[in-house]
């Protein structure tokens, strides 16, 4: 399957000549997207998604392709005429400086999700707290039980304190104030 840089499918889209796929889950569908892109979750094409691209060339894409390169025989065989996948994905339509609609319905503003918000705080504090412990840092090994804890009792209850405290960041609130 051909692959297109984020300009030339942006140019694509803008031109009526191509259609912006998303292959991603709901959630992070809800959180950020192209402009104009349509969500078809685990790259389901039946003969209706066919149908609405009239003629136009399908450019399909996830967060940085590589689930779009996994899929890519199933998308070809989906029924569509020469279909193609974004370049590096959503990162690299970020990098290349063109807008996206995040889940406040703005464009152009872009937020990292808030399952990777944790992962990456929960990752970092991690790292920290098992280099402190090897160095023989004695608080250490609570702090990793703590976290430990937290993980267990959000998967456990399916809320994540974490989580509620990142939604309540300055860069995780709509401008409107919600």
């Amino acid at each position: 399957m051909q692959t297109i840089a984020p300009r030339a499918a942006d140019a694509l889209v803008k031109d009526h000549k191509a259609v912006l796929l998303d292959i991603r889950s709901e959630d992070e569908f809800a959180d950020s997207h192209l402009p104009g892109a349509m969500l078809v979750p685990n790259g389901e094409i039946d003969e209706a998604l066919a149908a609405t691209l009239e003629g136009r060339d399908a450019i399909f894409y996830c967060t940085s392709g590589m689930r779009t390169m996994r899929a890519a025989n199933d998308l070809e065989q989906g029924g569509l005429s020469n279909p193609k996948i974004l370049e590096g994905g959503l990162n690299s339509w970020i990098s290349a400086g063109l807008p996206v609609v995040n889940k406040h319905g703005e464009h152009g503003v872009y937020a990292i999700s808030i399952p990777r918000q944790v992962q990456i705080t929960v990752g970092t504090l991690i790292l920290i707290f098992a280099t402190l412990a090897w160095l023989g840092v004695p608080f250490a090994p609570y702090v990793l039980g703590a976290i430990g804890l937290g993980l267990l009792s959000a998967g456990l209850t399916g809320t994540c304190a974490l989580a509620t405290v990142m939604m309540m960041m300055p860069w995780n609130r709509s401008k409107s104030g919600g």
